[in-house]
């Protein structure tokens, strides 16, 4: 994974520069398809999503019948 400041060196290169994505790819040494991948991604430098709630196990209903059971 490249650090941020690449990542955003390739976004650059590619939108604003107007570089191909094979002439970023010699510039920066980095592999074709690492480049196209960073120059298309979308910015996730938004906060971290909430946590998912623990649903819970498919068995809960039936915890009680099972632990009369045993």
């Amino acid at each position: 994974m490249l650090s941020m400041i690449q990542q955003h060196h390739i976004k650059y290169l590619h939108q604003y520069k107007g570089l191909s994505l094979r002439a970023i790819a010699r510039e920066t040494n980095h592999d074709f398809k690492t480049v196209k991948k960073y120059a298309y991604k979308e910015d996730d430098n938004s906060l971290p999503s909430e946590r998912k709630k623990n649903k819970g196990s498919k068995l809960d209903p039936y915890k009680l019948c099972i632990c009369r059971f045993i």
